[in-house]
């Protein structure tokens, strides 16, 4: 495949990745189970998505996006879900020429309070300006990450995110207070049931 073929092609799969993209506008939902209905938590199995941008989509070239997830409550009493978040810029040249390249690419991450809005008001915010990844417990709830950007390429920007969530595991301290009560609660019953079975001892 000579050089001007491979542009063509590289050209036209950024122009159908461009219409995907699209199609899902400037919200993203983040759902780890499509088939059901709502917006289902994140799990361990990432999710990833390739984002595009074209030039003239909006008055400047700056843009935000909105990306949606849910962390589970299930875990909150044990400190909640571990919660990765990355994007990171996806440049594409042909050439001398900068096809695709974003500058400046952060997000700032907002626990929802009720309906997802745009950030700030009544809304908890976790961090501001947090750069390109995130990594940290989170108590379950509505999440979004307001992304922006500015696109430098001829033909505007792309990049890709990826989002997982895994269990916050208990301090070593938890278990062993857990397996001391449960030895203490094996000891009580078994004193119980000897008392039962010789009514002569007393209980202690």
């Amino acid at each position: 495949m000579n050089t001007n073929t491979m542009a063509k092609f590289i050209l036209g799969l950024m122009a159908g990745l461009a219409i995907a993209a699209s199609a899902q506008a400037r919200t993203i939902s983040l759902d780890s189970d499509p088939s059901t209905s709502g917006l289902q938590p994140l799990t361990s199995t990432s999710i990833n998505r390739l984002v595009v941008h074209n030039v003239g989509e909006t008055t400047a070239q700056g843009f935000p996006d909105q990306i949606r997830f849910r962390v589970n409550t299930n875990n909150d009493l044990n400190g909640g879900y571990n919660v990765g978040l990355s994007f990171v810029n996806v440049p594409l040249t042909a050439g001398t020429t900068t096809l695709r390249d974003i500058t400046g690419l952060t997000f700032s991450l907002y626990k929802a309070v009720g309906a997802i809005g745009a950030g700030g008001g009544a809304d908890t915010e976790i961090c501001s300006d947090c750069g390109t990844s995130f990594n940290q417990a989170l108590l379950g709830g509505l999440y979004y990450a307001v992304v922006t950007g500015t696109l430098a390429g001829t033909l505007g920007g792309m990049y890709a995110l990826t989002a997982a969530a895994t269990v916050v595991p208990l301090p070593p301290a938890a278990w062993l207070l857990a397996a001391g009560l449960a030895g203490l609660v094996g000891i009580a019953r078994r004193r119980k049931q000897g008392a039962a079975a010789n009514p002569s001892i007393a209980p202690a």
